[in-house]
């Protein structure tokens, strides 16, 4: 009995850790994907002037 709640703890703690895993992926390709479009804006207007 005691393994099993040990058990689900350790299942909840992992289940938590990977959904927040998969915010900060979300949140870094977000990030990334708003500087490259800022490096292009840079890029083209360099080239125009």
């Amino acid at each position: 009995m005691n393994t099993e709640k040990v058990n689900r703890w350790v299942t909840l703690g992992a289940n938590v850790g990977v959904f927040l895993g998969v915010v900060l992926l979300i949140i870094e390709l977000s990030l990334n994907r708003d500087m490259i479009r800022a490096q292009t804006r840079s890029e083209l207007s360099a080239q125009i002037a």
